[in-house]
């Protein structure tokens, strides 16, 4: 009978303990990761586990058909209570577990890159084979296509460059909407809903200054022939979109989407699944001059991020999931071996470290060491309405 006592006795005690780590944990946890409630109206589904009992299984296959019970977590999905976000979350599960197992077993650059590769044109997005070919732009818009690819062709588009190519003739089939757009859009629709200020255009030169004078200048530098000409279009395209942007038609496709959008400035408010964009300050000395520059940067956000103090410092980090030119820091799935002659590019998921200023907007982007895209502007958005 003592023996039977003393050994319940311990159970309780362990059982005590346990507890009051798990309080402590979550304690901790609240400390350091801002808390965001979701929105009444959507209901908060309930996952505590990794197991999924049979019906489980099919009834959330059913729900998403990217789901695969198989799959490891490398995209966490069960934590969100958006229908939305959840779907693209475990889109971006089910490419990094393809993706990883895919290059198992791949010891030369060669190999990998059939795989992923970090490409501006004749992309290849193949869940099927595991083939991944393309760059940011392509990369998420992928995920939107592929997870509502109704509310992507027939909502989302129409606000692209590709649209505006098209019925000027320049352009014969669907693209993908690039980095700058998507900032555009997610600024445009803080602008619409008129509950904050969108952020100040750090590029407005563009609007006054016309192709012919970017042409002059490139002339007056010594570019000529094919060189030129790609210069000048390419600037073209940017100039004759700020200005399909103020067109009637395109303000109007903004708002059919703007409910189904909620746009954050603040870091502290971005979560898993949040489409983060940022937008580059063009330089026009680099373009009088032909000498390249991109115009921003995309990204999904694959983790919820995680807030830390450092003297006068805020900062955040968080996994994002994007198609770049060489692994982030932690990458689980890109990597750089220079004994091997490794060097990883397209999609990867790794971490990145963001900076905040006071206002908790975004100042430096910093990962492998460095700071990136000073000068440039960011926003997140999240899908929340998508019905396909």
């Amino acid at each position: 009978m003592k023996k039977y006592f003393v050994f319940h006795l311990i159970i309780l005690c362990l059982f005590l303990y346990t507890t009051n780590s798990q309080a402590k944990e979550q304690v901790h946890h609240a400390d350091s990761v801002p808390t965001y409630v979701e929105p009444a109206k959507i209901e908060e589904e309930k996952e505590t586990t990794q197991e999924y009992a049979t019906g489980l299984i099919l009834l959330e296959y059913l729900k998403n058909p990217f789901f695969n019970h198989n799959d490891k977590i490398l995209v966490d999905y069960r934590k969100t209570g958006l229908p939305t976000i959840k779907r693209i979350l475990q889109f971006m599960n089910r490419v990094a577990n393809k993706i990883e197992n895919r290059l198992m077993g791949k010891q030369t650059q060669e190999e990998r890159e059939k795989v992923i590769h970090y490409q501006q044109s004749k992309y290849v997005f193949d869940l099927t084979n595991g083939i991944f070919l393309g760059d940011c732009s392509w990369w998420t818009s992928m995920v939107i296509k592929n997870t509502f690819p109704n509310f992507y062709e027939k909502k989302m588009m129409p606000l692209s460059e590709t649209t505006m190519l098209l019925k000027q003739g320049k352009a014969n089939k669907s693209l993908t909407l690039r980095a700058y757009v998507w900032y555009k859009i997610f600024n445009g629709i803080i602008r619409a809903k008129g509950k904050s200020k969108p952020f100040k255009e750090i590029n407005g030169w563009v609007k006054t200054t016309t192709p012919e004078e970017i042409s002059q200048k490139l002339i007056a530098n010594g570019i000529k022939g094919k060189k030129l000409k790609c210069y000048t279009k390419n600037y073209k395209k940017r100039y004759d979109f700020f200005k399909f942007m103020q067109t009637t038609e395109w303000q109007q496709d903004l708002k059919l989407v703007a409910s189904n959008w909620y746009v954050f400035k603040k870091v502290k408010n971005w979560r898993a699944g949040d489409l983060m964009t940022v937008y580059y300050k063009w330089s026009k000395h680099k373009i009088e001059n032909a000498i390249p520059q991109s115009t921003g940067h995309v990204m999904m956000i694959a983790s919820n991020p995680k807030k830390f103090l450092e003297l006068s410092q805020t900062y955040y980090t968080f996994f994002v999931m994007d198609s770049a030119g060489s692994p982030k820091d932690f990458d689980k799935l890109r990597i750089k071996d220079d004994s091997k002659g490794i060097k990883d590019s397209g999609i990867g998921l790794g971490i990145i470290k963001v900076v905040v200023d006071g206002d908790g907007y975004v100042k430096d982007i910093i990962y492998r060491g460095k700071k990136r895209f000073r000068g440039s502007s960011t926003l997140a958005g999240r899908l929340v309405g998508a019905v396909d």
